[in-house]
């Protein structure tokens, strides 16, 4: 285990520092945002001062080395834009957004599970059909177009739920939904096939021969050892969840890191746009290292190397 955990450890370092490197040029082609940040009216004299300054006027490896050493040490700079400092910026978005991915990933779950297992032992009956129908529908529809259709619906037309903004648990409903509509669909469809596998095996038809209660048989033994594949496509889709917020934030005016990226990169916000993807990033991998932890979990058998 203390073997595995170090060899991710090495390859998340390297994962990070090459997320780092290219986000990093990537943002800088998007021009100088020196004409962004000062009046109009600026002399070229006031450009030139300013652009030595901030740096900008260094070569970008340098540029890149200086903000590698300090991000080593959890200095991002100062946020251009919004005129404070880089992580205490992040730091007021990241609860929004760790509640906003939970609550879908909760919500996109506790659907999609029971109806896969439903679907599973009523194989073919109108409650699978209409269930795996639904979860097309789930699949088909862009996060972004699906959030606009509930905002008209259940805000303006209805005006049950607000149209934007972080406050009550009213405020997660809809942009839970619009986030957890295309995860719900993808796990559920692969629940089922999971639990069709799994009712057909002896060890199923043993239990059930043995006098165990369906509910029993169906959470003890055949959940478990058909988690693991949903498991890893779990852990994948939170690279998807991830940028899928980025949308569903903007379309919900949530104020979350995806919002506050949105705004960076129209604003050319280099330190801001360089954090927020490197905390992503380094989210990203931790939660697959957390999957692949939790693979011993359910199935002992397993090997890690």
């Amino acid at each position: 285990m203390y073997a595995f955990l170090v060899k991710r450890i090495i390859h998340t370092i390297f994962v990070v520092f090459g997320v780092t490197l290219l986000s990093f040029f990537l943002i800088h082609l998007s021009g100088d945002p020196t004409g962004l940040l000062l009046p109009p009216g600026a002399t070229n004299e006031d450009r030139a001062e300013f652009r030595q300054r901030m740096g900008f006027d260094e070569p970008l490896i340098i540029q890149y080395k200086l903000f590698l050493f300090n991000a080593v040490k959890g200095d991002f700079g100062k946020s251009y834009y919004f005129n404070q400092s880089v992580m205490k910026l992040i730091g007021e978005r990241v609860p929004a957004t760790v509640e906003l991915n939970l609550v879908a990933m909760l919500m996109a779950l506790g659907v999609a599970i029971p109806l896969g297992v439903i679907s599973a032992k009523k194989k073919d009956s109108l409650i699978d059909r209409t269930g795996m129908v639904g979860a097309i529908f789930g699949m088909s529809m862009p996060n972004y177009w699906l959030g606009m259709m509930l905002i008209i619906l259940f805000a303006v037309k209805l005006g049950w739920l607000p149209t934007s903004g972080r406050g009550g648990f009213e405020h997660l409903i809809l942009p839970s939904i619009a986030l957890a509509a295309g995860m719900w669909a993808l796990f559920a469809r692969l629940t089922r096939s999971l639990m069709i596998e799994v009712f057909s095996e002896d060890y199923i038809r043993t239990a059930r021969a043995k006098g165990l209660k369906e509910g029993r048989v169906v959470l003890r033994h055949a959940i478990k050892n058909g988690m693991i594949p949903l498991v890893t496509v779990v852990g994948i889709q939170v690279g998807q969840l991830i940028s899928g917020t980025v949308i569903v934030e903007v379309v919900f005016g949530w104020p979350g890191i995806g919002r506050l990226i949105v705004q960076a990169i129209f604003a050319r916000d280099y330190p801001t746009v360089q954090a927020c993807v490197l905390i992503l990033a380094v989210a990203f991998v931790l939660i697959n290292m957390l999957v692949d932890v939790l693979y011993i979990y359910l199935d002992p058998r397993i090997k890690i190397n």
